[in-house]
């Protein structure tokens, strides 16, 4: 299993959880929780790396809140920025939500093994006492 490292500071570095995906099948990776009366910015880094070298990175931003209904988009979403090798092209990935929970949807390609290692910084503001 690969390892992944995220560096926040210059004297700080920690593991961070990996995940894989086999051929084209997606898995779900659970990114948080959002309470009802809550309002949520996420930013979300992900990378990929095939067992063949092939790498693609992502970083995607989103608000969202949750009225009592689930959780619902603020706005358009933007465009995500990414960086890709050409035999990644078909790799993808999407944000999602189950009732209050953002979810984050990965999908390799055929053929292929791809590990995938996932960091998300978010801010939560309440009016909920």
């Amino acid at each position: 299993m690969p390892v992944a490292v995220i560096n926040r500071r210059v004297d700080q570095s920690v593991s961070i959880p990996t995940y894989q995906t086999l051929d084209a099948t997606p898995i779900q990776v659970s990114m948080l929780s959002v309470p009802e009366g809550t309002t949520v910015h996420a930013v979300v880094y992900i990378i990929a790396r095939a067992t063949d070298g092939t790498s693609r990175s992502w970083h995607i931003e989103r608000t969202g809140k949750n009225s009592g209904a689930g959780v619902v988009a603020v706005g358009a979403a933007p465009a995500v920025v990414g960086e890709s090798d050409a035999g990644a092209a078909a790799w993808s990935v999407a944000l999602s939500v189950v009732g209050s929970d953002v979810m984050l949807n990965l999908t390799g390609d055929a053929a292929k093994t791809v590990w995938w290692t996932v960091v998300n910084d978010y801010l939560l503001l309440s009016t909920n006492a």
